[in-house]
């Protein structure tokens, strides 16, 4: 069980950083794809990781 809550929690954390990465992207200017699309990806994966997050500490 100690596996799958590490999992989960490492998962987790790779996707907040790739919401950070998509953030720090709509900052750049003439950026492709569109801004709109970065800030829904970052969006997604904001709220993906931090479901598995919390899903990892309520194992």
């Amino acid at each position: 069980m100690n596996i799958v809550k590490g999992l989960a929690i490492v998962i987790g954390i790779c996707l907040l950083f790739g919401m950070l990465h998509h953030m720090m992207a709509c900052m750049r200017p003439r950026i492709y794809p569109p801004k709109k699309v970065l800030k829904q990806r970052a969006a997604l994966l904001g709220f993906t990781g931090l479901v598995m997050i919390i899903i990892a500490l309520l194992l």
